[in-house]
């Protein structure tokens, strides 16, 4: 017989410079399970370092926006990174909300936390720009996730092909 996770408490914050180094090291777990699958997600030596840059340089865009979610005791739960993308060269322009990144902690998964994420990303990052659609990339043998995306009524739409 299958238990229903409990959804525990945690708040919503947009990140600062200060959450970083703490989101960096979240974010190499989830590349270190993604490697695991995909030898091509092995880390270059200094990803880490790179990451961390590009994320603090993130938290100064406007059309970026890197969520966190915390427990009572500010302990990071999980995180989301997204940014604005305005598609206009040849097709009918639209405005699209990407979300590059969403990771919760393995200790704290199917808690609802990253539903809480994706739900303030949608109704407050993306609603902000009249995002007419939210886009993504799910690695296919992550089961978790495909499954975690189509609950939340994501559809495929394009297949990338690498020879």
């Amino acid at each position: 017989m299958e238990h229903k996770n409990q959804e525990i408490k945690c708040k919503i914050y947009e990140a600062t410079l200060e959450d970083i180094t703490n989101i960096v090291q979240l974010w190499k777990e989830a590349i270190d399970l993604h490697a695991s699958m995909d030898k091509s997600f092995i880390l270059l030596e200094n990803g880490e370092e790179k990451y961390a840059r590009f994320l603090r340089e993130a938290i100064f865009s406007e059309k970026q926006v890197i969520l966190k979610a915390e427990n009572e005791d500010r302990e990071l739960l999980g995180f989301i990174f997204g940014y604005i993308s305005e598609k206009s060269m040849f097709f009918k322009r639209k405005i699209t909300a990407h979300i590059s990144d969403i990771v919760v902690h393995k200790n704290h998964r199917k808690k609802g936390i990253g539903t809480r994420l994706m739900e303030r990303f949608e109704k407050g990052f993306a609603k902000k720009f009249n995002a007419s659609s939210i886009t993504l990339y799910v690695h296919p043998l992550n089961e978790i996730a495909l499954k975690f995306y189509d609950k939340l009524k994501f559809k495929e739409q394009l297949r990338l092909l690498i020879k």
